[in-house]
C-alpha cells in the first residue's frame, strides 16, 4: 500500500507526477492510523511511505515509528519502504531509521545487511552493479531515462534523470550546461535489474 504522507516537496518539479510543490500540505497521524485499519482490513503486508517528499513532514520519524510498530503488531509478515528524492535526509534520521526498524525478522538494518554479505548473500552485488557504470565521455543515453551521478563541488548526486537525443536533461540540467556540475557516470535503468 503506497502512504502519501505529504503533498510537500522543496523540489517542486514540472514534471511531478503527484503534483507536489514547496507548499503542499501534510496527512495528519489520524489519517495515517486510520490508513493503517484500512490496510489491515485488506491483508495489506507491504508499505510505501511516500509524498511529495516524506521526509519533510515534520512529524515523518513518528509515521515510521507507528507503521514499525504496526506491522510488528500484525498477524502478517510484512514490511516498508521510503520513497524519497534523496536530496534532504536529515541526519538525525538516518542513524534511527538504519539502526531502529526490523520488519518481522526481515533484515534491515547496517548489522543485518553486514551479516548478510558476511554470509555471502550479496557476494558480488556491489562489483557487478559498479559495472554498469558507463561515462558520458565514452558513450550516451539511448533511452530516455538512466541513472546518473553528477557532482557538484564536493557533493555528489544520483537521480533517475531524463535524457532527450542523448543530452541530459535533469534536475541539474542549468548547472550541467553552465559547467558548474559534472555527469560522472551513468546506467541505463534495465541494467540494474
Amino acid at each position: 500500500m503506497l502512504i502519501q504522507i505529504t503533498n510537500k516537496c522543496h523540489e517542486g518539479c514540472a514534471h511531478c507526477m503527484q503534483c507536489s510543490n514547496p507548499h503542499g500540505e501534510h496527512m495528519d497521524m489520524t489519517t495515517f492510523k486510520n490508513a493503517l485499519r484500512f490496510a489491515r482490513f485488506l491483508g495489506v503486508s507491504s508499505y510505501i511511505i511516500t509524498g511529495g517528499e516524506p521526509t519533510e513532514h515534520p512529524q515523518f520519524y513518528e509515521f515510521c515509528e507507528a507503521l514499525n510498530r504496526f506491522i510488528k503488531g500484525s498477524k502478517v509478515v510484512g514490511g516498508f519502504s521510503i520513497t524519497s528524492n534523496g536530496t534532504w535526509f536529515p541526519e538525525r534520521y538516518a542513524k534511527n531509521i538504519i539502526d531502529s526498524f526490523s520488519y518481522n525478522g526481515v533484515p534491515c538494518g547496517i548489522k543485518d545487511i553486514q551479516q548478510m554479505i558476511a554470509d555471502g548473500y550479496i557476494a558480488g552485488a556491489k562489483e557487478a552493479l559498479a559495472s554498469q557504470w558507463k561515462r558520458p565521455e565514452e558513450e550516451i543515453p539511448t533511452t530516455s531515462h538512466a541513472l546518473t551521478f553528477i557532482m557538484t563541488g564536493d557533493k555528489g548526486q544520483i537521480e533517475i534523470a531524463n535524457w532527450l537525443n542523448g543530452k541530459y536533461q535533469g534536475s541539474l540540467a542549468m548547472l550541467v550546461n553552465l559547467g558548474k556540475a559534472q555527469i560522472v557516470a551513468w546506467m541505463e535503468i534495465p541494467d540494474m535489474m
